[in-house]
């Protein structure tokens, strides 16, 4: 795993914005409890308490496991809002690279890719801090060929706006993200794929 730039590294978690303020829920302590539904695994996250200047709500994660399955299910449940009207944003992130040690490896050649049906949108590496974004994307990936890897991160469909990112040379990592909005009893869910690429 990559940790050695920016303070930042391979990272799989979500921001709950409200009004130019923002939180990360990788940064929020909590404990877990673990189940078992059929070929189901289950991690369900006590909710974690988010203070923003003029608004507080309880976000709870629920990461599920399927067995035989190369996706990882991510659920987020708001389940208390101080102002049962307000509506957060919330993104949904993956910042990854690929190398042995803590520096990473050359990532030119890596594409970064954001779809639906009909359009498509593209970065090729090249450490110039891009960004796309594609309204009501039904995936956003990055392919790896040097570790012949491909990673998906999917939404249900039309819900979210895709989105991808390139790094930059203090910071060489890449960015898949979905942008949802959500209220009070309202929840998101999001896939993560690895699957080999040839």
């Amino acid at each position: 795993y990559f940790t050695h730039y920016a303070g930042e590294g391979t990272i799989r978690s979500a921001k709950i914005i409200y009004k130019g303020e923002e939180a990360d829920l990788c940064q929020c302590r909590t404990k877990a409890h673990f189940s078992q539904n059929g070929a189901d695994r289950v991690l369900t996250l006590d909710p974690v308490d988010i203070e923003f200047s003029d608004l507080k709500l309880k976000v709870r994660s629920i990461i599920t496991f399927t067995e035989g399955s190369s996706e990882i299910g991510i659920r987020r449940v708001i389940t208390q809002m101080s102002d049962p009207s307000a509506k957060v944003t919330i993104r949904e992130y993956m910042t990854a690279c690929y190398g042995t040690t803590e520096y990473t490896e050359d990532m030119t050649g890596i594409t970064l890719g954001c779809e639906k049906k009909g359009e498509e949108k593209l970065i090729d590496y090249q450490y110039r801090c891009r960004e796309e974004k594609l309204e009501g994307a039904d995936k956003v990936w990055a392919t790896i060929p040097q570790i012949e890897t491909k990673v998906t991160l999917r939404a249900e469909e039309g819900r979210a706006t895709g989105c991808i990112g390139e790094g930059y040379a203090c910071s060489p990592m890449f960015t898949l993200g979905y942008l949802f909005e959500a209220g009070n009893d309202e929840e998101v869910m999001t896939w993560l794929r690895l699957e080999k690429e040839n």
